[in-house]
């Protein structure tokens, strides 16, 4: 059903394939276990009658979606990367994905005037995507080489009215941001946290959730909410980054997931999640 409550809002956790893995699950321990909740979740979610109930709608995330407005963005990338520079390219996957969600969790309004930040924004198509949606003022962070920031600026200046759907006048900013490191002043009052494909390389993970940590760690923090692809069967990225946040008082839910089969015959995996401060960790102030 179409998301429709309060703007910003945090609604009740959507478990996916909760019933189907139970009985799995009760019969594995420890990695057996989650490879078995791997296996059950894609074949519970791919095509026909087992598709999952909190499944993607529409066609399968390989590029951006249009605006609710039927607009597109126009993103420009460089086309090649290394790790050490992974941002010049727009990872299509996890930023549709994480597009849609926004599409829809706020197709009543619930962006306009509302500040987003984009952690590991690089072409910072989410951010512009926000943007578009009403969002201001919104941060485009990254902490790459200046040539990941320009590139940024580049797709802002060509996605603001007249030239893209981007408002006039809304307040679009690209500022570095090296996750770990303490947080600018310039970053200010911030309602909404997006992030797309920032949980693949280990050696980054731990600097990510020390971010999210300090910016949720008040009690008018913003929402913190990610787009995960699963990249390996036990998908150790996503455990690794489980215990990062659960390391620093943080609980991980997920609030929508999909898969689909590529163009090479590839099945692909990709989770919307949410990032919170752990009730324990809230009520004790």
């Amino acid at each position: 059903p179409p998301f429709g409550a309060a703007p910003l809002a945090r609604r009740p956790p959507r478990r996916v394939l909760a019933a189907s893995i139970r009985r799995p699950m009760a019969a594995a321990s420890g990695r057996a276990a989650r490879r078995c909740w791997r296996r059950t979740a894609t074949a519970r979610c791919f095509g026909g009658a087992h598709r999952c109930a909190a499944s993607w709608v529409g066609p399968p995330p390989d590029r951006l979606p249009s605006l609710p407005t039927g607009e597109r963005l126009t993103i420009q990338e460089f086309g090649s990367f290394s790790l050490d520079n992974t941002g010049v390219v727009l990872w299509t996957g996890c930023a549709s994905a994480l597009c849609r969600w926004l599409g829809r969790e706020f197709s009543d309004g619930g962006l306009r005037g509302r500040s987003v930040l984009e952690l590991g924004a690089g072409t910072g198509a989410v951010g512009l995507y926000a943007a578009a949606m009403g969002a201001s003022p919104v941060l485009l962070s990254d902490g790459g080489p200046p040539s990941v920031l320009e590139l940024a600026r580049q797709n802002v200046l060509q996605n603001v009215a007249p030239r893209g759907p981007v408002p006039s006048e809304a307040d679009v900013r690209v500022l570095p941001l090296r996750w770990g490191s303490e947080l600018d002043a310039s970053v200010g009052h911030v309602d909404l946290v997006l992030a797309s494909d920032v949980t693949t390389l280990r050696t980054e993970v731990a600097a990510l959730a020390e971010t999210l940590a300090a910016l949720l760690g008040t009690r008018s923090g913003p929402r913190a909410v990610l787009a995960h692809e699963r990249r390996t069967d036990y998908d150790e990225q996503l455990e690794y980054f489980e215990v990062q946040v659960a390391q620093r008082s943080l609980s991980l839910t997920t609030l929508v997931s999909g898969a689909w089969q590529d163009s090479s015959g590839r099945l692909r995996e990709i989770s919307v999640l949410e990032v919170t401060r752990s009730r324990s960790d809230c009520g004790g102030g």
